[in-house]
């Protein structure tokens, strides 16, 4: 189906336009199209810089806004089908000339084309979020390697790798926990660069400063990571909120509306926020 831009065929209430990858906004002040006294509020996206959006990881810029692709085409979707779709209803419950079961196939017909127009390319989200949440754990690096010719660094890794041998065993072991939390980058960093040994501690140990490895190197592509997450969300909760506005203006099809809960969430979506969430608790230990 082909998409429509959100200026065509809708006639919408601009409101103020939300940063590429900021949180979605909620509430009455976001834009809305109207069906009568109904209306259906969404996200003003840049789809332009949220699609081109990449971050950079162990090997390279990966292109983490393409996989919202979908997402965009979810939301265009939602809102021509749902003006549709409410001009459809109103149009056959004001003809005098159908009998009261023809009005209500008739309306049914125009949910049941929202859901069917929603649905194909929410199969299409789950594909591409289940991607990402394949990708995520192996494209970032524990660690970043140090310059060759960064002497200074090399240094600095040297000393703090000695630091953590020398200190007594209680003294290792409380250092090492913090490290594990992420209140140690910069010791993380020097352990993780060398082999278990260089540092006194355990391969048990050395494991355990996976994540803070991660997190002191990628915090901030992670968080860009996450609001892909929220995007993709805020779309969906569009979708529902659209085919739930329709059966409200024909009761009829209340049964279709239940269908959409699956759009709510999908396992590549539940996987890559399990992911994330480790870094969230890591962060609040």
């Amino acid at each position: 189906m082909a998409t429509m831009t959100q200026s065509e065929n809708v006639q919408v209430k601009a409101q103020a336009t939300q940063a590429a990858f900021d949180p979605p906004e909620h509430g009455e002040g976001r834009p809305f199209i109207s069906a009568g006294q109904y209306r259906l509020h969404y996200s003003d996206h840049k789809w332009d810089t949220i699609l081109g959006t990449s971050i950079q990881v162990d090997g390279g810029p990966w292109r983490i806004g393409g996989s919202l692709r979908p997402a965009r085409d979810m939301q265009d979707t939602a809102l021509l089908e749902f003006d549709r779709a409410s001009s459809a209803i109103a149009k056959v419950k004001a003809n005098p000339d159908l009998t009261v079961e023809a009005k209500s196939r008739q309306a049914r017909e125009a949910v049941e084309g929202y859901y069917t127009a929603i649905n194909g390319i929410a199969q299409k989200l789950a594909e591409s979020m289940a991607s990402l949440a394949d990708a995520a754990p192996s494209v970032f690096s524990m660690v970043k390697p140090l310059e060759k010719d960064n002497v200074g660094a090399h240094l600095m890794d040297q000393e703090l790798r000695q630091y953590i041998r020398s200190a007594a065993p209680n003294d290792r072991q409380a250092v090492t926990l913090a490290a594990a939390r992420g209140d140690q980058p910069e010791l993380v960093s020097a352990i993780l660069r060398a082999p278990a040994i260089l540092s006194g501690i355990s391969e048990n140990a050395r494991e355990s400063m996976r994540r803070a490895g991660i997190m002191a190197n990628y915090s901030k592509e992670l968080r860009e990571l996450r609001a892909v997450l929220m995007i993709r969300n805020d779309v969906a909760r569009t979708a529902i909120s659209g085919l739930q506005t329709l059966a409200a203006i024909h009761p009829g099809a209340a049964d279709i509306k239940i269908k959409a809960g699956s759009w709510r969430s999908d396992e590549g979506t539940e996987r890559l926020a399990a992911w994330l969430d480790e870094f969230r608790a890591l962060s609040a230990a």
